[in-house]
Order: C-alpha cells, then sequence, then structure tokens
C-alpha cells in the first residue's frame, strides 16, 4: 500500500515532473461557445492563439465528476490511498465536487482512505504542495505525514503575479481584493497575489519594468531570513519576459527557477502578457 497524489490541471506542473512522482490529473475545463475542451488536451500557445483570434474571453468550469472519480477509484482499487490537491474553493468548485466523489468512493470501497487538500491558490504555489507531498509519499511515509508535509509547504508558499490588464479578472469574476484597482488601471501596474484563497493586491508600481524589479527584490528579501527551497516563474505567452526574470533570479539568488507557462483556465483568467513568481521555504 501507498500514497499516491491527485493535483488538478491548474497547478501547472511539467510533465516530467509528474511523471517522475507518479502525480494524476484531473482536468478543469474551458468553453468557446458550445464546445467544452479539457485544458490538459490543448496546447497553450494554440490556446492563447484562438482566444486572440476568436477575440472573446471563454469561461472556464470545473473537472467532471466522472473524471474525478477515476482517478481516485484507479487508486484505490490497487489498495493505496489517495491525497488529492486542489485548486483554491474560493475560486472553484472542484474542491467541493472532490469530498462528493470521496464519498461515492467510500460508498463501494469502505476502507479507502481519501484525503482533500484545499490549496487556497492554484499555479504553481498549488504545484508544490503536490509536488513535495509526493515526495513524502515516496518516501513510504503514511498519508497523515503526507498531509502534513502538503500543509507546511502550503503555509510556506507564496505567488505574485503581474497582469498586463485587469480586464480578464473582471470578466471572470476573480479579482476579488483587486477590484479597487479596476478605475485606475491606466495608471498603476498591480501586482497581486492569493491571501486566504482570494485574489487580493501586493503592490502598485508605476511601470511594468518596476513592478518585475519589485518580484525580485521581494524574493530577495525573503532569501535574508527564510530558505528558499524552489522558485518558478510563470507568463502567459511571454517565454521571453520569464526566462528573463529566472536568469535574473538565479544571478541573485543562485537558485535555477523553472519557466513554466500558465494553461487556458487561469490564463482566461488573468490574460495574455502576464508573468509571475511562485516559491516555498523551509522555515
Amino acid at each position: 500500500m501507498a500514497v499516491k497524489i491527485v493535483v488538478d490541471s491548474t497547478s501547472y506542473i511539467p510533465e516530467d515532473i509528474k511523471k517522475q512522482y507518479d502525480i494524476s490529473t484531473i482536468s478543469l475545463n474551458f468553453i468557446f461557445g458550445d464546445e467544452s475542451v479539457r485544458e490538459i488536451d490543448i496546447d497553450n500557445s494554440t490556446f492563447y492563439k484562438e482566444m486572440d483570434e476568436k477575440g472573446e474571453i471563454p469561461t472556464s468550469s470545473q473537472p467532471s465528476i466522472d473524471e474525478m472519480y477515476t482517478a481516485f477509484e484507479n487508486i484505490v482499487k490497487e489498495g493505496n490511498d489517495v491525497v488529492a490537491v486542489v485548486i483554491s474553493s474560493d475560486m472553484s468548485g472542484t474542491y467541493s465536487s472532490a469530498h462528493l466523489v470521496k464519498n461515492m468512493i467510500l460508498e463501494k470501497y469502505e476502507n479507502a482512505k481519501i484525503e482533500i487538500i484545499d490549496s487556497r491558490t492554484n499555479c504553481m504555489q498549488m504545484g508544490f504542495v503536490a509536488i513535495e507531498a509526493a515526495k513524502k509519499a515516496e518516501e513510504g511515509a503514511a498519508i497523515e505525514e503526507v498531509v502534513e508535509r502538503a500543509e507546511f509547504v502550503k503555509n510556506h508558499s507564496e505567488f505574485l503575479f503581474l497582469p498586463d490588464t485587469l480586464t480578464y479578472l473582471k470578466k471572470g469574476g476573480r479579482i476579488g481584493g483587486a477590484a479597487a484597482l479596476v478605475g485606475s488601471i491606466l495608471q498603476i501596474k498591480p501586482i497581486l497575489t492569493v491571501v486566504d484563497g482570494k485574489t487580493t493586491v501586493f503592490d502598485k508600481v508605476r511601470t511594468k519594468k518596476k513592478a518585475v524589479d519589485r518580484l525580485l527584490n521581494h524574493i530577495m528579501e525573503v532569501s535574508k531570513t527564510k530558505k528558499i527551497k524552489e522558485v518558478v516563474v510563470h507568463h502567459i505567452n511571454v517565454e521571453e519576459e520569464g526566462q528573463h526574470l529566472a536568469d535574473r533570479i538565479e544571478e541573485a539568488l543562485g537558485i535555477k527557477a523553472r519557466v513554466c507557462s500558465i494553461g487556458p483556465v487561469i490564463g482566461l483568467h488573468v490574460g495574455p502578457g502576464s508573468i509571475g513568481i511562485a516559491y516555498y521555504t523551509e522555515n
């Protein structure tokens, strides 16, 4: 018996890492007109090209009950335990649906052990939670220890991002505490973060360059008192900008930051041109 990790697609964990640690994925969906597509079934660049060509912002939806049930059952029927890490319950109904599926599984498999973790965030801030849980599971840890590690990383991580515009967040209803910025978006570049599961304002600066500098300066300040374990630079269709920031982070901190594209579901809420960082610490 082992503990297996399931994560939803909005973590955007690179495929090689998911394969390395045997992490299963359940996919959220985006909807263009009458067509619903699993976000893991389309290349990111293709999606953003289509969004630009169609001139409309699609909507998003949580994973299907059938997909979640299959993912959990495939693990449980082999005698393994499940730890599922999902997007903030304030951003999606995925967490609620996962509990529904858990109860359905328990009706059929009475001895199954399934833990659902509300990451209270998304992207690689959530991804780090799942990866570290999977590493703990690989060591042979019991489900309680795996959950404990996941909760530790959840509480010692941060995600900061710089949208090019608040238009997408506003239309998608995910603007949270950043709502007050809408009227003054032409004058400022907001840096946003996720607090208590919701999008909120971290800082406001005048230009994108200063905003990116602020991201770098913040993580450098954090590194003075905390041991930063891993950093990811996220981007939406601006890979060169992402790589440039990653290079600056490596130069400043001696930590190689991986560059990860954000996929359709979070991308349609944040918008092309966005850039950000996610990291976690050991203290």
